[in-house]
């Protein structure tokens, strides 16, 4: 993969992004789409960048969803003695 890329050169970011997002590195992607959305104003590359977004954020809610009830389990349960 693209160490060290041209910031102002589109068809390398956009090559690189199509990389990340085949591997699933959504921030990694959305890095590279900000860059090129800066340099070209293509409405498609917002596109693009709007769906690594949403995928971003849809992986941190299962990451977060599924430590959670790992936490419930381990803790004990208090009940309310009258």
């Amino acid at each position: 993969m693209l160490e060290h890329l041209d910031a102002a050169n589109p068809k390398a970011l956009l090559r690189r992004s199509f990389a990340y997002r085949s591997n699933h590195q959504w921030q990694a992607a959305s890095r590279d789409l900000v860059e090129l959305h800066k340099v070209s104003k293509d409405p498609q590359h917002k596109k693009d960048l709007d769906l690594c977004m949403k995928r971003m954020v849809e992986e941190q809610k299962k990451k977060k969803g599924t430590t959670q009830p790992e936490k419930a389990a381990t803790q004990p349960k208090i009940q309310e003695v009258k």
